[in-house]
This record gives structure tokens, C-alpha cells and sequence, in this order.
């Protein structure tokens, strides 16, 4: 799941799949979402639409407002999923109001002891981390502001620690 809408993922996947489809990509308008969810098939869900169709590109609070009032659907399986699941936010400033919405509201019917967790730049003062962390149930994994080419090595060590963490509790 992303909301950009740019083709960066899709992109990423075939030349990492050595030119080969391996996923679906379906924006906020597809109706079949949950029967892609429910299938083998990998799906990329691109909440804010793409760049191959701009007309259905979401980007100010009246496009939010469409979106979801025509779609409720998907941001229904997207709270869902973020109630079950996980969720590890990679390139995401915390700041759209869809995700937080969504966050907010998971976090306020169903208290967790599990957070998600969002790879970000470092917060500039510590109590805006704390705030936004306990209101969306989220715990931050920082790297230097700008400093954009430390994210892959973060990436590699939070992989490490969740590697870690399985096996101490016996999962492969």
C-alpha cells in the first residue's frame, strides 16, 4: 500500500523480477479489492491513484473527501489491515491526513500493545515524535534529516532485529 502516486514500486518489482508482472497495481477506484486480497496474486494498492491516470490522482482535501465517500470500500480494508496487521511505513512523513485518520481511529477502538513502525527522518524535537507515536500507535525508526542514503542500512538493520526477535521467540 502507498499514496504515491508515482510508479516508483511498480517499477522497482519488475526490474527486480527481471522484467516479469509479480503484483497487481490497483488505485482507490478498483472495486474488486478484496477479492485481490483474498487471491495468491500480490497486489500494490496506491490509495492516491497513479500517474498513468491523473484525473483519479488524490491530492487536496476535496479529492480525500471524494475518494473515500466513492470508495469506502477500500479505506474499510485499509483500517482492517491495519487493525490485523503490522504496518511498517517506509518513505512516509506521517502527515497525510487518510493515514492518519485511519491510524487514529484503529488506535482509538482496538489498543494494542504492538505498534506499527514508520522509517522517517529525524523528528526535529523529541515531544512531536512522542505525540504523534502515541496518538497513531507508531514507534519511529530515525534517520538524519537529508541524510536519505542512510535508509537502505536502516532498513537492513531493522530487518536484523526483526530476524532476531523471531528466532527468540522460535519462528523461522
Amino acid at each position: 500500500m502507498t499514496t504515491n502516486y508515482d510508479q516508483l514500486i511498480e517499477k522497482n518489482f519488475e526490474h527486480y523480477s527481471g522484467g516479469h508482472v509479480t503484483h497487481h497495481v490497483r488505485t482507490h477506484t478498483y472495486k474488486n479489492f478484496i477479492s485481490d486480497l483474498r487471491s495468491p496474486s500480490r497486489t500494490i494498492l496506491k490509495l492516491h491513484g497513479c500517474v498513468t491516470n491523473t484525473a483519479e490522482i488524490v491530492l487536496d482535501r476535496k479529492s480525500y473527501f471524494n475518494a473515500k465517500a466513492d470508495n469506502p470500500g477500500i479505506y474499510d480494508a485499509v483500517q482492517a489491515l491495519s487493525t490485523v496487521n503490522t504496518v511498517l511505513f517506509l518513505g512516509y512523513s506521517i502527515s497525510d491526513p487518510d493515514i492518519q485518520l485511519i491510524l487514529e481511529s484503529v488506535h482509538a477502538r482496538t489498543r494494542a500493545d504492538h505498534t506499527h513502525y514508520a522509517l522517517m527522518s529525524k523528528f526535529e524535537h523529541p515531544s512531536l515524535r512522542q505525540a504523534i507515536g502515541s496518538t497513531y500507535n507508531v514507534s519511529f525508526i530515525e534517520y538524519p534529516a537529508g541524510q536519505h542514503h542512510e535508509v537502505p542500512l536502516a532498513v537492513i538493520d531493522l530487518w536484523k532485529a526483526v530476524k532476531e526477535e523471531r528466532a527468540g521467540r522460535g519462528i523461522p
